[in-house]
């Protein structure tokens, strides 16, 4: 295709109806930017780079600010000066030691009648993607946010599901994409992620096949678990350590057997290896296809347990008040109405997630307390992990709710 050449016009002409579109849109995109078009023109693209506001009580700001970032450079092709900086810091602060085992949250799996779905290198930067399509779906979502052991390799990593005694399955097709030659994606012959046309298609596939599986009463659950995440931005980082080691550098470099003496703040030495958390590479291991893993970087280690099921039933969400007042001091506060009792309501707002109050069976309180200027503000309401519904927040200052009680009397 030409198209790439006639910038002001090329990605108009195109549609999401074929993986030769879809790699293309995402091409003139890595080199031209984003479009306010992009939801009508690749919908799942747009739904993967949607900010996923994360849940977990440990590291919810940092992930959802360090993913958001991660995905827009992942597009982009290009890792910025600022986004690095935050890499090397966390790579020496190992701030994800935080977050419960994968096998710490398996054990709190019910796995009566639960189909287990291993996608190889599932990491949370598809939890946007995974949400959209979900709630598309009908289905109902339960998220549990957990770390890989180190090194991020399978070998380490799969005894979840060496050890899990009802229906499972495996799929290597992401894992396949992402460093395989089999995978057909190759950084030294296409350096554009045109690769993650191919991952999102992966995803969409799942979750097709959970929702027919569930369906057809096949399983109760369809639990979705992974080995590890990977790295696109270690890829391009192109950065080798001084070190000729004695040992092979593996999984392109970014763990090798431990070895002493070595001087390295950003590596992690755990069951016998020594793993970089910062976008480094041993010598002498082969160059990535397009993504590795393997290493300690956040999207290496930080992996989903999603949780698949049937909705009960539909559950409606709608403001007491359309219309509230704000204060710019403390802000506002919303009421909400839910035809049903559920647990856990919250309400995400530029970016912000905000917890319910109970008030009565169906009745939920929200202080908005960074919602200080009048305006029209889209918001989402969750219950759990579930998009529950959509409302819009229209906020006026006092002066404006005097003006209308004046309107009011004439």
């Amino acid at each position: 295709m030409n198209s790439r050449q006639a910038v002001s016009e090329s990605i108009y002409k195109l549609t999401d109806g074929t993986r030769a579109e879809r790699e293309e849109i995402i091409a003139w995109l890595s080199q031209n930017g984003l479009i306010p078009q992009l939801e009508s023109i690749y919908p799942v693209l747009a739904a993967y780079l949607k900010k996923y506001v994360f849940r977990c009580p440990e590291l919810a700001d940092l992930l959802t600010e360090y993913f958001e970032a991660y995905k827009k450079q992942k597009l982009s092709n290009v890792i910025e000066p600022e986004f690095l900086e935050k890499v090397d810091e966390l790579a020496r602060s190992r701030k994800f030691n935080r977050l419960p085992t994968r096998n710490e949250i398996m054990d709190g799996v019910d796995n009566s009648d639960t189909l287990l779905y291993w996608l190889d290198a599932l990491g949370v930067e598809y939890l946007g993607l995974i949400e959209a399509l979900v709630q598309k779906r009908g289905l109902s979502v339960r998220v549990n946010i957990a770390r890989a052991e180190l090194p991020t390799i399978t070998s380490i990593n799969r005894d979840f599901f060496d050890a899990w005694q009802g229906r499972k399955e495996k799929n290597d097709e992401l894992d396949d994409t992402k460093h395989s030659d089999a995978g057909g994606y190759n950084f030294i012959d296409k350096e554009l992620p045109i690769h993650l046309a191919k991952e999102l298609d992966i995803l969409a596939a799942m979750i097709d096949k959970a929702a027919t599986e569930l369906a057809l009463r096949r399983c109760k659950r369809f639990l979705i678990v992974s080995d590890h995440g990977a790295s696109r931005l270690a890829v391009l980082r192109r950065k080798e350590e001084k070190y000729d080691t004695d040992t092979t550098g593996e999984h392109s470099g970014r763990c090798c057997k431990l070895f002493q003496p070595y001087n390295l703040p950003f590596a992690a030495k755990e069951n016998g290896y020594l793993v970089l958390a910062d976008y480094g590479r041993f010598k002498g291991s082969r160059a990535a296809n397009v993504e590795v893993h393997g290493g300690a970087s956040l999207e290496e280690v930080v992996v989903p347990v999603i949780e698949l099921s049937l909705k009960d039933g539909n559950v409606t969400v709608k403001l007491v008040d359309e219309a509230v007042t704000v204060d710019f001091r403390t802000g506002t506060e919303i009421k909400l109405f839910l035809n049903s009792p559920v647990q856990n309501v919250s309400v995400v707002l530029n970016g912000m997630r905000y917890s319910a109050s109970q008030i009565d069976a169906n009745h939920y309180s929200v202080k908005l307390p960074d919602t200080k200027r009048a305006g029209d503000y889209p918001a989402d309401v969750y219950a759990g992990d579930n998009l529950i519904g959509k409302i819009m927040i229209k906020a006026q200052g006092k002066s404006g709710k005097v003006n209308d009680a004046f309107d009011d009397l004439f």
